[in-house]
């Protein structure tokens, strides 16, 4: 099965870049990444949705790996299964402004990568509270 592991943040030049690439050798060093297409999605949402849309060889699972504040004790790593679902259009166009404008989120990624199709049955997210 071709999986995608993204890792969504920020360089540290543009904010505090949560995750960062340590995260990424960390994960690249593991036996168990083998096989694994592990990437920095750390630039515009459409343009990472583009580049699913573009691929020839389309991944059969995707986890999305991100740092953000659901308002939990920090700290706290907690991961979903994406439910994708018929989004309202006017919400998918605030996203849409936000991407463009240099917002940088894995909510925002979502949205997008759902309204344009990209995301397999198996797109999961692990989020770490900060």
């Amino acid at each position: 099965m071709r999986t995608v592991v993204g890792i969504v943040g920020y360089y540290g030049f543009v904010r505090g870049y949560p995750l960062g690439p340590e995260l990424m050798a960390r994960l690249r060093a593991q036996a168990w990444s083998q096989g694994l297409d592990i990437r920095e999605m750390n630039w515009g949402p459409v343009a990472i949705v583009q580049q699913f849309q573009a691929a020839i060889d389309k991944p059969e699972c995707v986890v999305l790996v991100g740092a953000l504040d659901r308002g939990l004790e920090d700290g706290t790593v907690s991961c979903r299964r994406w439910a994708g679902g018929v989004l309202d259009p006017d919400a998918v166009q605030r996203r849409m402004f936000e991407a463009v404008t240099g917002v940088i989120s894995l909510d925002n990624l979502l949205v997008i990568g759902a309204q344009f199709g990209v995301w397999p049955d198996r797109t999961f997210t692990v989020e770490l509270q900060w």
